[in-house]
């Protein structure tokens, strides 16, 4: 599984990918005010993800869990817990078309969740300006991430079999290719209590440098590059 990715999460519990359904995995995040988890909720801009979809294809997908997979929680729609838009146009799962080409057309997909001050429960939008709304993962599932996230993560990760090469991530070229050839994630912004978009103070956490490469020097309105080529392996 390759993923770009944004999610929310509140305290205390190891990291949750940790405890996925695939064995292993590597990640590159820039994380905002960081703390281990426990409630975690959390949207992918692009996903490949042949074990759940039976294909190589890129999708929109997100994922729930209040305990790291222990026993709660699920991808998409798979289980109850994310309540869908019903008129979206933006669906969990979807194949997400077009895609950007290497050295030829570029597209962007942009992600928000806020939480909704009248119910409190979180709300994911897509869409080319982050306006077209997907569903809302309620309240009710969470406990500290019921009332406030304690931390936001943007990045990618991969994961993978015990043996297996690692997959490509992002567009499988590097970071310092740039515009056109490389993956970017871009006007990273932390919603407040009062709707103010606030730059964050980001810390950058690099499971294997040798692998994956991410341009640490975040300034909002800059792309952040990020991915590579994979075809690394662990024991």
């Amino acid at each position: 599984m390759a993923a770009l990715v944004v999610g929310l999460q509140s305290n205390e519990l190891a990291d949750s990918l940790a405890k996925k359904p695939v064995a292993n995995y590597e990640q590159l995040i820039a994380k905002a005010h960081g703390y281990k988890d426990m409630d975690d909720a959390r949207a992918y801009k692009a996903s490949v993800f042949p074990e759940i979809y039976g294909d190589n294809d890129t999708h929109l997908m997100a994922y729930w869990t209040t305990d790291g997979f222990q026993t709660t929680g699920c991808y998409n729609l798979l289980c109850k817990g994310f309540v869908p838009y019903k008129s979206s146009e933006y669906v969990l799962g979807k194949k997400i078309r077009p895609l950007s080409t290497y050295n030829g057309d570029q597209y962007v997909i942009t992600l928000k969740i806020f939480k909704d001050n009248t119910t409190g429960d979180w709300v994911l939008h897509a869409g080319p300006q982050g306006d077209k709304r997907v569903g809302h993962w309620p309240k009710s599932l969470f406990t500290t991430l019921a009332e406030a996230a304690t931390h936001v993560q943007f990045g990618g990760f991969v994961s993978y079999h015990p043996g297996d090469r690692t997959p490509p991530m992002g567009s499988g070229h590097p970071p310092v290719d740039g515009w056109g050839k490389g993956a970017y994630l871009k006007d990273l912004f932390v919603i407040s209590p009062t709707g103010e978009f606030i730059v964050p103070s980001t810390e950058v956490l690099k499971n294997n440098p040798y692998c994956y490469y991410v341009d640490a020097n975040y300034m909002s309105h800059h792309p952040v590059y990020i991915g590579g080529a994979g075809g690394c392996t662990f024991t």
